[in-house]
């Protein structure tokens, strides 16, 4: 079978034409692109002059330690986002009109549509990205990037250190002297004030600079203040240790004795108390038996009246010599209380002997 060479043509006309419609949508994307890229460029030069309306003294402290200014760091970060935007939604008008324009040469017509629905998109994401940009460079100048007045930074030591030298130092102003030529005076060395040249702004930056410094040093005034209070407190502790251990060592020897012998009585008394207890006992079952012994039967009195006798006038001789026990206490508030205390000590002993010799007799 033979090939038609005019339907040879017709076809190769036919993908001639499809592939010079490709070729066009691609350059027209290419175009759009350019155009975009170009509004892209304008756009980031505004926002560079707008960093150029920044006052000179706004976070200039910030931009001095970071070695780069705050502002600038997020107008970094929304000129990426903006790119980012603009990439994602050229890429997707690309692949949409590539791959309908593939399949079918026809939808080259829907051109417009897709560009208008990627502007949309380019659209949603633009504001949701500004939305949430604009919290994140709030937080940054808040929190990040804001460094407290009260700080002293590496570089503003020695511009303070300068500043106490030249306020310790003035500066002393030339006086003006004359001189006489042909009876004219002249006068030399006048120094114009140039105070009355100096720029408001610079007045305005001195003065924030003075308040600065001014907090600083009532900071570290506070910070001295909290310091000699702690030592003071420390002292004091010091001092009350002091006393007290010189008051432990300038006892004489004879308060020392005293304080001995106040111990050794109480000692004493307090045995007396036990001794005195001893001898309730002792008398109260002492009296007992001499009663039954004095009620008991009379025949039986007859047979051992030797023994009952006897008995009898050891118990009676008992009963004197308890009577005749010393059970008082030493008193340590007694003015004579060194002197008596050997007659009290010889007191206890005598009873001590006489409370064994119940005891045997028992």
């Amino acid at each position: 079978m033979i090939d038609n060479p005019v339907n040879n043509d017709t076809n190769n006309t036919n993908q001639e034409q499809d592939n010079s419609m490709i070729n066009d949508a691609n350059e027209m994307v290419d175009i759009d692109q350019q155009q975009e890229s170009l509004s892209n460029n304008v756009n980031g030069n505004n926002d560079n002059d707008d960093n150029d309306d920044i006052p000179e003294d706004y976070m200039i402290r910030e931009k001095q330690f970071f070695e780069f200014h705050p502002l600038s760091f997020i107008d970094d970060i929304h000129e990426s986002a903006h790119d980012y935007c603009a990439e994602i939604a050229d890429k997707t008008e690309r692949y949409i009109l590539g791959h309908i324009v593939s399949t079918n040469p026809s939808n080259i017509q829907y051109k417009e549509a897709i560009a208008d629905s990627t502007d949309k998109l380019w659209t949603i994401l633009q504001e949701l990205f500004e939305k949430n940009l604009s919290i994140y460079e709030t937080y940054l100048l808040l929190n990040i990037f804001t460094i407290p007045q009260d700080v002293i930074l590496p570089f503003e030591k020695e511009q303070l250190q300068q500043q106490q030298q030249k306020a310790s130092n003035p500066t002393t102003s030339t006086t003006p002297t004359s001189t006489t030529i042909d009876n004219v005076v002249v006068v030399e060395n006048i120094v114009k004030p140039d105070n009355l040249l100096v720029n408001p702004k610079t007045l305005d930056k001195e003065l924030n600079d003075l308040r600065t410094n001014i907090k600083k040093i009532a900071n570290e005034n506070i910070g001295l203040k909290n310091k000699m209070n702690n030592a003071e407190s420390e002292l004091k502790l010091l001092q009350s240790i002091y006393n007290q251990l010189s008051t432990k060592e300038s006892k004489t020897p004879l308060e020392e004795t005293q304080s001995t012998i106040h111990f050794n009585i109480n000692d004493i008394n307090e045995k007396r108390k036990k001794l005195f207890e001893n001898y309730k006992d002792l008398k109260q079952k002492l009296n007992n038996d001499t009663k039954k012994k004095n009620s008991s039967n009379n025949s039986n009195k007859e047979n051992n009246s030797n023994g009952s006798m006897m008995m009898k006038s050891n118990n009676i001789s008992i009963l004197d010599k308890m009577n005749s026990l010393s059970m008082e206490e030493t008193d340590l508030n007694h003015v004579g209380v060194l002197s008596t205390l050997q007659k009290d000590i010889k007191e206890i002993t005598k009873t001590l002997h006489t409370l064994e010799e119940i005891e045997r007799n028992l």
